[in-house]
């Protein structure tokens, strides 16, 4: 299994202080988009280990690719009375090719209290969804806060 994408440059790893200045100003950006309220504002997206392991995992994945989406009618567009950003994952091969489809496993391998969409088709490879939203899921937070 590959590790890198092919043709595409190493990904970086930056410091705490240009994060947050990312950080601050994506949050001055999207107050500028009209989103009025930063408490309410999405700013980060979370996921456990495990099951990032488990997309990275699939065979043939070199890498992930992260979608933007908007959700309209999940729990948590209902819960906010909006539709909500958020994020999902999906497996890319080394050629940066989706990995769509899966030869070596099937949705009944997957453990009930991860699959968050019952229309999986049998052979799907995963794609992954419903991170922790943040706010309200930060934490100790130095990165979002300010």
């Amino acid at each position: 299994m590959a590790d890198r994408i092919k043709g595409l440059p190493q990904n970086k790893f930056f410091s705490l202080d240009s994060a947050k200045k990312w950080a601050r100003n994506y949050r001055k950006w999207a107050k500028k988009q009209g989103k009025k309220d930063p408490v309410g504002q999405v700013q980060a997206f979370g996921f456990n280990k495990d099951v990032l392991l488990k997309v990275l995992n699939q065979e043939g994945a070199a890498g992930i690719r992260i979608y933007m989406g908007l959700d309209e009618d999940g729990p948590k567009s209902k819960q906010q009375g909006r539709p909500m950003e958020n994020v999902f994952i999906v497996a890319v091969d080394e050629n940066n090719n989706n990995i769509l489809e899966s030869k070596s496993r099937s949705t009944q391998s997957i453990p009930e209290e991860e699959t968050g969409d019952l229309d999986i088709s049998p052979n799907q490879a995963l794609i992954l969804q419903d991170s922790f939203l943040c706010p309200p899921f930060c934490g100790d937070d130095p990165i979002g806060g300010g």
